[in-house]
């Protein structure tokens, strides 16, 4: 779709429509990736009790992220 709209020269106009199109392509592609592997979920994962992560006897590691007040 990309290659498409940059190869379609009848997209250049005063309203921007191939820039508007390329936006609305590159958020459906982020928003897609964030579906696929649903942060929310990932961050919830307990690698001691999910039987996935428990067989591969993942060993302690601390979490690399900054403490927030919320996450106190």
């Amino acid at each position: 779709m990309v290659a498409g709209l940059w190869g379609n020269s009848n997209f250049d106009d005063d309203k921007n429509t191939r820039k508007k199109a390329l936006t609305d392509i590159e958020n459906s592609f982020q928003e897609a990736v964030l579906n696929v592997y649903n942060k929310e979920r990932q961050a919830e994962i307990n690698f001691k009790e999910d039987p996935f992560f428990a067989v591969m006897k993942v060993p302690d590691v601390p979490d690399p992220r900054p403490k927030t007040e919320n996450s106190r």
